[in-house]
């Protein structure tokens, strides 16, 4: 019989040490904002997509904070659409602001080139 307690050994550890790469992937991954499947665990990790599927531990986490990030993704595009039509408003408004100050400019400067002829004809 062959002696495989030490290979056993080395293989639980491995898996370990897998299981806390992608699960810190996956909080990083969440921290960041970033969307949270099992291409972006694998990719950010270094393990393969099966041993991510195989454990289920990962897949749940994996699989809860995938609808998590998705739905803040939404909101994050509908955030920016907002964003949009407030800067689109904000936009008209200082170009109104731009317009009125500007007649006034030209209102002032011909009240001033009045006052300076009236001026010169008192002397």
């Amino acid at each position: 019989m062959p002696n495989t307690e030490g290979l056993n050994t080395f293989r639980s550890q491995q898996k370990i040490e897998l299981e806390s790469k992608a699960i810190e992937a996956i909080e990083q991954l969440y921290r960041l904002n970033e969307l949270v499947n099992f291409y972006s665990v694998a990719r950010k990790s270094g393990v393969s997509r099966s041993f991510l599927y195989d454990n289920k531990r990962i897949v749940e986490r994996i699989l809860s904070l995938r609808e998590d990030s998705t739905l803040r993704n939404q909101q994050k595009i509908s955030l920016f659409s907002q964003t949009a039509k407030n800067s689109s408003v904000k936009l008209r408004q200082i170009s109104a602001r731009y317009k009125a100050v500007l007649a006034e400019n030209r209102a002032l400067k011909k009240e001033i080139d009045t006052l300076r002829t009236y001026i010169e004809s008192l002397s």
